[in-house]
């Protein structure tokens, strides 16, 4: 027998590497002395036939069962001490080792607080990926804009002295369920919406069960990066040939880029092979990892405004992945409107929310909201009922989708604004924009509205009063202009990212209006909800929609705005590439 594998006290003989299977810390002894009869120099096979029935310890199990390693002196780097008696005095040991594989950073990753924390992992399954983002190389709590790229960069140890130039960390990315779409108080409707793969009737994940909150669910794209890229290094230290990583020193790393829609997820392990031929063992893993959007918020208030529910609208926002952080700040400019009137009020918004103005730090990864006053003055007088001359309600006919034929005219040199149509049964209303349609004083055109989606090939459908259910005879009430303002605003199609909200206007609506206009600031345009309550993109006139692949509004169901995302918005909001916004300028 080699006394070169040998050794004459306990902790001291030749070392010889094993692989722990990668579910867990349990080996079959009798397999452990094949391998060291392969591994050992002429270590002869009668020892191990005599020994590998022997009983030890507690004298009832045997070198040939099954052993967990955590109760027979498995040291705290993996190694094992194993002595063979010879004769009454005579005990020769050797030393297996399991190399431990332990993750030990994840730079690029942040905890549910948005905080980087050294050694975090994800063990509670919150951390979170930036989209658009890299961390600072000379400071990793901090984060810059990295346009189309998202990653984490990944570090394992293996302590316990030298391994062969064959080992290797073997790395592997698993896409597991997206979990947002179970919580109890979503619908079925919306929860298909999230997540289709968890109702599609196919097992994605192949667990053997087809819609068993099924993984591989993330919809987006590694916008042109390869999943894995080796962390660079003087040396090449952690060279990467295809999913594998060279061991320097007892480190490893790579890089794992992920792909860009907020709420995709991703589990990493690495486990560890001592030769090519081996099959990967033991090992360590990530808890869940997911993309969110991290979007920094220029919030100036004007002195004399009312401030915003900065903490109600960001915590609304997390359900579609988004990280609103707001740095509050005084607004250099104080006004009691923007505007001496809505004509006058638009260019001076646009003019307030440029660099020019008001928005500071307009640049990549962020955006702008303010408390301001009021849009424009308080019209005291109010609107003008023009039709019907008398009483709250008066018949018209609707003669086309789009006209109205009233059986009177309207108040001469009236120019009609707004057109209210009610339910006389329950006192329900809705409403459209009204234009003259021709020189009769009797008939109206009403503005189609694009308030719905009807069919999934046509995305935005404008509606009518047909689209809406109303044909025939209808009570409708038709008012001037006057009486109203605004509560917010986004000018998106001009400078996306920009928010205005005007405290003085609907004062009991600034936490929706805040909501509405921070979601038009994104260009995150879809209406839907339920006929209980519609989402906080929808309008108060406009009729709710039913669920399925052709959707048809449902009457009667004005005035139900919530102050909650829907599902195909939270949808929205997670796919919505914002640096594909020309006017965003990211």
């Amino acid at each position: 027998m080699s006394t070169g594998v040998l050794g004459g006290s306990r902790g001291t003989g030749g070392v010889i590497d094993i692989l722990l299977p990668s579910g867990g810390a349990v080996i079959n002894v009798s397999d452990l002395a094949n391998k060291v009869i392969k591994a050992g120099p002429q270590i002869v096979t009668e020892v191990w036939d005599a020994i590998t029935n022997t009983p030890i310890f507690n004298g009832t199990t045997t070198l040939g069962g099954i052993l967990n390693t955590a109760s027979i002196g498995m040291t705290t780097i993996g190694e094992w001490h194993v002595g063979m008696r010879f004769g009454e005095t005579a005990m020769l040991w050797f030393r297996i080792r399991a190399p431990k594989v332990e993750i030990t950073e994840v730079k690029g990753l942040y905890t549910g607080a948005g905080a980087y924390q050294a050694g975090y992992k994800s063990g509670d399954n919150l951390g979170r990926i930036y989209s658009n983002a890299a961390y600072d190389a000379a400071d990793s709590t901090k984060v810059t804009w990295a346009k189309n790229r998202q990653f984490v960069d990944i570090k394992v140890s293996i302590p316990g002295g030298s391994l062969p130039d064959s080992a290797r960390i073997v790395w592997e990315v698993i896409d597991p369920d997206d979990p947002s779409n179970e919580s109890s108080g979503m619908n079925d409707a919306a929860k298909r919406i999230l997540d289709l793969n968890d109702y599609d009737g196919v097992d994605n994940d192949a667990d053997g069960t087809p819609d068993n909150s099924d993984g591989n669910d993330n919809t987006g794209s590694l916008d042109g990066n390869p999943a894995w890229e080796e962390l660079s290094t003087p040396a090449n230290d952690y060279a990467l040939s295809g999913n594998e990583t060279k061991i320097k020193n007892g480190i490893s790393g790579v890089r794992l880029n992920v792909t860009d829609h907020g709420g995709d997820n991703f589990v990493v392990r690495a486990r560890i092979k001592v030769r090519a031929t081996d099959t990967p063992g033991n090992g360590d893993q990530t808890g869940e990892m997911t993309v969110w959007k991290k979007i920094n918020v220029d919030y100036a208030k004007m002195p004399t405004a009312t401030p915003l529910p900065t903490a109600a609208i960001v915590a609304e926002f997390t359900k579609a992945f988004v990280q609103f952080d707001v740095v509050p700040r005084t607004a250099t400019t104080d006004r009691a409107t923007l505007g001496s009137n809505e004509d006058a009020a638009w260019p001076e918004l646009l003019s307030f929310v440029q660099r020019a103005g008001e928005f500071s730090k307009e640049g990549p990864g962020w955006f702008f909201l303010c408390a301001a006053r009021l849009y424009a003055p308080i019209d005291a007088s109010g609107n003008e009922k023009i039709y019907p001359p008398s009483g709250d309600y008066g018949d018209a006919t609707v003669d086309l989708n789009t006209v109205i034929t009233l059986p009177t005219p309207m108040s001469a040199g009236k120019i009609p604004d707004w057109v209210t149509i009610v339910n006389p049964t329950t006192n329900q209303w809705t409403g459209f924009k009204a234009t003259i349609a021709s020189t009769d004083p009797q008939i109206i055109a009403v503005a189609r509205d694009d308030y719905f989606n009807p069919t999934s090939t046509t995305p935005f459908l404008l509606a009518g009063l047909n689209d809406y259910g109303l044909s025939g005879t209808i009570p409708v009430r038709v008012t001037t202009a006057g009486g109203r303002n605004i509560a917010g605003m986004a000018p998106f199609p001009y400078h996306a990212g920009t928010t205005v909200i005007f405290t003085e206007w609907r004062t009991a609506d600034i936490l929706a209006t805040s909501v509405h206009e921070l979601a038009h600031g994104g260009n995150w345009d879809y209406k839907s909800g339920s006929s209980e309550k519609s989402c906080v993109m929808n309008y108060e006139e406009a009729f709710i929609l039913t669920d399925g692949p052709t959707r048809t509004p449902i009457p009667w169901t004005s005035n139900r705005v919530g102050l909650s995302l829907c599902a195909e918005h939270i949808k929205a909001i997670r796919q919505r590439q914002l640096e594909t916004i020309t006017t965003l300028a990211w």
